[in-house]
């Protein structure tokens, strides 16, 4: 009796929800040769710029409002393979991302959601962006790691400057300053922790915690150590069928 009330309430109930809460789906064939793979989904206004493949473009910069008719490729960035346009991130109403040239050199680029607003910031010599994702607005300024070097921008090509030569990930902001883990390839020191003030020389060493340089790689030992506790179990294992199984 009670697996038919239950059948029952459960017919009810789903039956209630297709009539009271219709629901339409609509699916937007992007890559008609196979799956498009959209992904890195980032809403800006009343619409959502995503990554997306095709056949004949690869990974390019997409742009939605949920329909079919409104979804596009809004540009096609890199004319000889993937962009891989990710690390979205809203500035000034615009929305600044990181995407690949050529040869997998990755740039920053400014996006009003128009094809024609959709450009280059500034063709540096950053080939590749430290920390995909790891931008702080500062300042009203946006600061970012490439290519071993500290920046900021503005969103123009002329207010896109380079502070200092040193890698910094893990960005926060204290005090009215910026803090983070740096790396200076020429200091004779590991990664350390530094602050800034958006200047050359406000960008600074706080303190060598570790003088005798950067800690030990322990995946050896790690690698060493799980090797035994694989073999010893399956040596339990096999003592165990033994023992029972004969």
């Amino acid at each position: 009796m009670k697996h038919a009330l239950f059948i029952i309430g459960f017919t009810i109930a789903v039956l209630f929800s297709v009539q009271v809460f219709p629901q339409t789906f609509e699916m937007i064939d992007i890559n008609p040769e196979g799956s498009s793979v959209p992904m890195d989904l980032f809403t800006h206004g009343n619409r959502i710029l995503f990554s997306a493949y095709t056949d004949g473009l690869g990974y390019e910069l997409w742009i939605t409002d949920g329909t079919s008719d409104g979804t596009n490729l809004l540009k096609d960035i890199n004319i000889d393979g993937s962009s891989e346009p990710s690390d979205f991130i809203e500035y000034q109403g615009d929305v600044i991302f990181s995407a690949a040239t050529s040869n997998n050199s990755y740039k920053i680029w400014l996006s009003d959601g128009t094809t024609e607003g959709t450009r280059l910031i500034k063709n540096s010599d950053v080939s590749w962006i430290e920390n995909r994702g790891g931008y702080i607005e500062y300042h009203d300024l946006l600061f970012f790691s490439g290519s071993g070097q500290l920046w900021y921008t503005d969103g123009t090509e002329d207010g896109t400057i380079k502070i200092k030569n040193i890698s910094s990930s893990s960005m926060i902001k204290y005090n009215d300053m910026l803090i983070f883990r740096g790396y200076e390839s020429n200091s004779g020191l590991g990664s350390e922790l530094y602050k800034s003030d958006g200047t050359e020389d406000g960008t600074v060493l706080i303190k060598d915690i570790r003088p005798e340089g950067s800690p030990p790689d322990n995946s050896s030992h790690q690698w060493i150590l799980w090797n035994i506790m694989v073999n010893y179990t399956l040596m339990q294992v096999m003592v165990y069928m033994v023992v029972n199984y004969g």
